[in-house]
């Protein structure tokens, strides 16, 4: 008995040096995963700052190389990555001002759909029943009652992909333009992707662009849409 009791408290003290060492372990394993945290915390800070500080910059820059000059009535409006010159007759934009950096090819941040109206404006920009009706089904399908036009972007969303803050604003419809869907999803689509593609090709290479629709008071409307926005010639 005696001979059992003096292995039972060897065996303890042999087998005590390795739970404390397993405890130091796990303690060290703990204590290396909250620095690892508060690291991802302070590397996060840091990406939304320096995204905030180029969004600055491109705003600065936009102004330094000049904006279309505002005809009557026009007013700019400035967001993060672009401006615009909205023409509160027409309901949409006369011109969009953005900058491709060279951040688009490295930018992990892709389409947001998330199309809203531009509240930056007083007297309001066009709207989704602008374009088109939806109802909701009694099975709890939706449906779709299209005008026949796309929602065009005049600033490509894919010139923002860097950033998401950038590219959720390009789904502003002041950023908008009705667009027959063989032209958005051709000529224009292709136009956008070879200035973008120029960027690629150039790294460290930025591009001022400006584009707009061709708007005049003999164009026809989309009669059926909320506001009646005019259609561009071009």
């Amino acid at each position: 008995m005696k001979n059992t009791k003096k292995f039972g408290l060897a065996f303890l003290m042999l087998l005590l040096p390795a739970l404390l060492f397993a405890q130091s372990i796990a303690d060290e394993i703990i204590s290396t995963q909250k620095q690892l945290a508060k690291i991802d915390s302070q590397r996060q800070i840091l990406l939304a700052n320096l995204e905030d500080f180029k969004l600055q910059k491109i705003r600065l820059d936009l102004v330094k190389i000049g904006l279309p000059q505002l005809g009557p009535g026009e007013v700019q409006v400035n967001h993060s990555a672009y401006i615009l010159g909205f023409d509160p007759k027409y309901k949409t934009a006369r011109w969009v001002a953005h900058i491709i950096l060279p951040d688009v090819i490295t930018g992990v941040v892709f389409r947001t759909n998330d199309f809203r109206e531009d509240s930056s404006i007083a007297t309001g920009s066009a709207v989704e029943a602008d374009y088109f009706l939806k109802e909701t089904q009694a099975d709890s399908t939706v449906k779709y009652d299209g005008f026949g036009y796309d929602r065009g972007h005049l600033a490509p969303s894919a010139d923002f992909r860097w950033s998401k803050r950038a590219l959720s604003e390009s789904y502003l419809y002041s950023n908008l333009s009705p667009q027959l869907a063989e032209f958005n999803r051709g000529s224009w689509g292709d136009l956008e992707d070879a200035i973008r593609g120029y960027v690629f090709r150039n790294p460290g290479t930025q591009l001022y662009i400006v584009t707009g629709p061709l708007l005049n008071e003999t164009l026809p409307k989309i009669e059926r849409g909320k506001k009646k926005i005019h259609i561009p010639q071009k």
